[in-house]
């Protein structure tokens, strides 16, 4: 079974989990956000963030954070959770010579915190997306 399109650009979607949408979405919109199987459009010049079957979609200027993956998205978190944008980690790495993401956030962040099912659009870990721009930041 083939994950839904988006509904404007027809890209395929990623699943989201509801709460993630929820935590995601202005404070004025959460109570709105139905159980649904929820899914993120990946395309970077589409205008939804998330879709439902049911026909429900959200903006990006409808969420408390930019997708980084969006054109325009700014700032472009490398870590949602502490809230480090990827010219910091880039920074980190040329300036420090630092690539190990704990190492890189507690240099930026006095307090590190941890609650990705709530504050990245995909509800999973920033690892992978922090280590790839570590590589870019090695490679420029």
């Amino acid at each position: 079974m083939s994950a839904p399109a988006c509904p404007q650009c027809g890209a395929a979607g990623t699943p989201v989990a509801t709460v993630t949408v929820r935590s995601l979405a202005l404070p004025e919109l959460q109570d709105r956000i139905d159980d649904a199987p929820w899914h993120l459009c990946l395309s970077p010049d589409c205008d939804i963030a998330y879709f439902e079957p049911g026909g429900h979609r959200l903006r990006p200027a409808q969420l408390t954070a930019p997708l980084w993956f969006k054109a325009g998205a700014h700032p472009r978190y490398a870590c949602y959770c502490n809230k480090v944008t990827e010219e910091e980690v880039r920074r980190m790495v040329r300036e420090k010579g630092v690539t190990e993401m704990p190492q890189i956030i507690r240099l930026l962040r006095d307090e590190v915190q941890s609650d990705c099912r709530h504050r990245n659009p995909f509800g999973v870990c920033c690892r992978d997306r922090f280590h790839q721009v570590v590589r870019q930041a090695l490679e420029e």
